[in-house]
């Protein structure tokens, strides 16, 4: 009677984190300081407003935690915690969000290679963010004063997909970079913008979701089986 043979598996587990910089993709803000609001005489019913792209000229700093089992030597699922900061300095204007979400990663060589490039699909099903909007006046249009306003929204939608490299350094040990493109959703829609002092001005409706490019690099650690790692 022949043996059965024993089936290796692959599998295994990796760490690390990864830091780096945003840029806010977001278009014009059409209640930016450099911008001409509608005024409320102009409007035939007072409601024709519109929604605040807040995050407009957005650039900052993200930080993220990962934990990934990664299924075979191609493909692994990731555990992500992220936390971006944004700054709009010609809106006097920050944002933080604090993000739990998967991601879904696809190697295009064996992560047995001492180089690996890669692709990963993420999806934020937790985003918590912090929005603040200071007094100002349009320096353009000096009738034009913005109010000051604090938001505070959980919501459960985020997008994103990265290109990435990883560099191994040792048998368990690898150095990473990773490009690509997100976007988050701001608010639940319950923000309630008219209720603020845009004086002679039309008050926003909503503020959309902030759309951003995001570079980061760091370090990774598989754990368990770390001789798999060494093929070169």
């Amino acid at each position: 009677m022949g043996l059965i043979p024993v089936t290796h598996t692959t599998a295994q587990v990796s760490f690390g984190f990864q830091a780096g910089v945003i840029s806010g993709m977001d278009g014009d803000d059409p209640y930016g300081l450099n911008k001409q609001w509608q005024a409320k005489s102009a409007s035939i019913n007072n409601s024709n407003s519109d929604a605040t792209k807040f995050y407009n000229g957005a650039g900052g700093s993200s930080l993220l935690f990962h934990l990934t089992w990664e299924a075979t030597p191609h493909f692994g699922v990731t555990l992500v915690y992220r936390n971006t900061d944004f700054k709009m300095s010609a809106n006097h204007r920050t944002a933080s969000s604090n993000s739990l979400g998967v991601q879904i990663k696809v190697n295009f060589v064996e992560n047995t290679k001492k180089l690996v490039p890669f692709f990963q699909a993420e999806y934020m099903f937790m985003n918590s963010n912090h929005m603040s909007q200071e007094t100002a006046t349009s320096t353009s249009y000096p009738s034009q004063t913005q109010p000051a306003y604090v938001l505070n929204f959980n919501t459960n939608l985020g997008i994103g997909g990265d290109l990435g490299l990883e560099y191994k350094l040792g048998p368990s040990l690898a150095a990473v970079v990773v490009g690509g493109f997100h976007g988050v959703q701001a608010t639940d829609g319950n923000e309630n913008l008219s209720t603020l002092n845009y004086g002679n001005y039309v008050p926003p409706t909503h503020i959309d979701g902030v759309f951003f490019l995001q570079f980061t690099g760091g370090l990774k650690y598989y754990t368990g089986r770390s001789k798999k790692k060494k093929d070169f």
